[in-house]
């Protein structure tokens, strides 16, 4: 313990510590004024990093929900590629049976155009016969060959040497209707 003693009246003393005193008390203020600031401040601190906090879970929402939405439309681009691929391949497909289709189809009309031509005598044998006995009375050779081969089906040869055996009277009775060969 540490012993002051003061030589002096009291109010020497008293006059003496009051310019300490109000110091002192000028200290006090400023110390509370500066508690106060402090206060203030934290309090502005925390409510900025409250505020970033808050700032910070939005921008992780976002982060996240753009993620999710770059994987949905990564899934959703790769599934219109599939799907344009897939429509591609389909549309090929259809393309080439309707290739196949159409050459099936010519060939159908040119196997029932070639059968009509072979049995139009056995479906209507009169006009056939009509076309070869007008080709022979109008001195068309070729074309009654023609018309004899696809009846008879004989050869060229044949077909000729027969239609020159024949003589014209033959013909004029076959008009008529009595087949005389």
């Amino acid at each position: 313990m540490i012993k002051v003693t003061f030589e002096g009246s009291v109010s020497e003393v008293t006059s003496a510590m009051n310019p300490d005193r109000e110091k002192v008390e000028t200290l006090q203020r400023e110390l509370d004024d500066a508690k106060v600031a402090i206060g203030v401040a934290c309090d502005v601190y925390e409510q900025s990093i409250a505020s970033a906090d808050d700032r910070i879970r939005l921008l992780t929402d976002d982060v996240n929900y753009y993620k999710w939405l770059e994987r949905t439309l990564r899934n959703e681009n790769d599934a219109l590629y599939r799907s344009r691929n897939d429509s591609e391949r389909r549309a090929d497909n259809a393309e080439y049976e309707l290739r196949n289709a159409r050459s099936e189809k010519y060939t159908a009309q040119d196997e029932l155009r070639k059968l009509k031509e072979q049995t139009a005598f056995a479906v209507n044998p009169k006009t056939k016969l009509d076309a070869l006995i007008d080709a022979v009375s109008r001195g068309e050779k070729i074309q009654a060959i023609k018309l004899y081969r696809e009846m008879t089906g004989e050869g060229l040869r044949e077909s000729k040497d027969k239609l020159e055996t024949i003589p014209a009277a033959a013909w004029a009775t076959l008009r008529e209707g009595n087949p005389a060969f």
